[in-house]
């Protein structure tokens, strides 16, 4: 199981080469069962909102996000 750091803006990495689509899709995952499990506790659906600022990864990495 691989451990990763989040900081008060979101994921961390200090190595460029562990910040890559694997590992979003990876985190985003486990988010979304998180999110699923909760709405289901509480029967009800909520929407999910994905947002981004204007750095490179952020762009490139939405699009994995949202699929």
């Amino acid at each position: 199981m691989a451990i990763y750091a989040f900081g008060t803006s979101g994921y961390r990495s200090r190595e460029e080469s562990s910040f890559n689509e694997a590992v979003i899709q990876q985190i985003t995952g486990a988010i979304a069962d998180y999110l699923i499990d909760q709405m289901h506790q509480q029967n009800v659906a909520k929407p999910v909102l994905i947002g981004g600022d204007t750095r490179e990864k952020s762009r490139r990495f939405i699009p994995v996000i949202a699929q």
